[in-house]
């Protein structure tokens, strides 16, 4: 079941793929590539809901995956968590931090949960470290890129690859209208960072 699935996964034979994935799943329950298969379909068609739903069996399924348990949490704040889930994506973020310390998609939810919070000198403090290299996930970019422009660091040019910056610079000019454009909407923001930039992330949809 797991070769015909990989198969018309491969073929962009979607629907049949994700079936059979799930048979799979069925079969043998703790099949990761059967789970793996299925999350990886539901990020490429951009159905967010789903694939923190399969993001959160997975978590459950093997709780010490900090992959895992990163990529559930992050889902949730991506879907507009807020409140008391936004906290307990920020208390998880901080278990995985402590935990992988140099993992920059890990710091990139803590940053995430922290700017959904209201907390911007926080989220800051999330990323400082480690030291960008331009090798990280582009999602973990984007998030980093929303937190400076929360904060008022530079312009919305920190989302803009350097080469594009001088043509560019009249337009992203940061402003205190920007600003407060992040914090007070910051789903809204985070997708202007990410339009801006260019960078492809998970759509919010359902």
């Amino acid at each position: 079941m797991l070769t015909l699935a990989q198969y018309a996964e491969q073929n962009s034979a979607n629907d049949i793929a994700d079936a059979a994935y799930s048979a799979a799943i069925k079969i043998a329950p703790k099949n990761r590539g059967a789970y793996d298969g299925r999350l990886r379909l539901a990020l490429a068609a951009r159905h967010t809901a789903q694939a923190q739903t399969i993001a959160a069996e997975i978590a459950q399924v093997w709780p010490d995956d900090v992959a895992a348990r990163n990529q559930n949490a992050y889902l949730r704040l991506l879907l507009g968590a807020s409140g008391e889930q936004a906290e307990a994506a920020e208390r998880e973020a901080d278990v995985l931090v402590k935990k992988q310390p140099l993992n920059w998609l890990v710091r990139a939810t803590l940053g995430l949960a922290r700017l959904r919070l209201g907390k911007y000198e926080e989220a800051l403090a999330a990323i400082r470290e480690p030291r960008v290299t331009g090798g990280e996930p582009p999602g973990a970019l984007a998030v980093r890129a929303a937190i400076l422009a929360a904060n008022g660091y530079g312009d919305l040019r920190c989302c803009i690859p350097q080469s594009e910056c001088a043509e560019d610079s009249a337009h992203y000019n940061t402003s205190t209208s920007v600003i407060d454009f992040f914090r007070s909407s910051f789903l809204q923001g985070f997708q202007l960072c990410q339009i801006v930039s260019g960078i492809d992330i998970v759509g919010i949809d359902s």
